[in-house]
């Protein structure tokens, strides 16, 4: 079912991104596709039952006004969504090079 619902709602929100972004900011394309992530944990927590808790918010809320590096070691796929839906800031990602060579991500920008 979830699945079914990423095959559902990505197509014509990614439709709807590539047709507003030229309308707007940084910011705001953020705010834009930060809408499809919450669709996303919300479905999950829904259709498969994932609960999360994140634990030391307080210290990411207290930086809000600094930047911050957000060290990640990658437990799923789950937690590269969900930190776009769930943390307070915009995020820009660093990853290695070698995965420019997955087709799908081959000229796509970290940022």
């Amino acid at each position: 079912m979830f699945a079914l619902y990423l095959l559902v709602l990505t197509p014509p929100y990614a439709c709807a991104c590539f047709i507003a972004f030229p309308f707007l900011n940084a910011a705001r394309r953020f705010d834009f596709v930060r809408g499809w992530t919450r669709l996303v944990i919300g479905a999950a927590r829904v259709l498969c039952g994932i609960r999360y808790q994140i634990e030391g918010r307080e210290h990411l809320d207290a930086m809000l006004d600094k930047p911050v590096v957000l060290l990640s070691k990658h437990q799923s796929a789950w937690e590269t969504v969900a930190y776009v839906a769930l943390m307070p800031k915009p995020l820009c990602y660093v990853f290695k090079r070698e995965l420019l060579l997955v087709p799908f991500l081959a000229g796509h920008s970290a940022c």
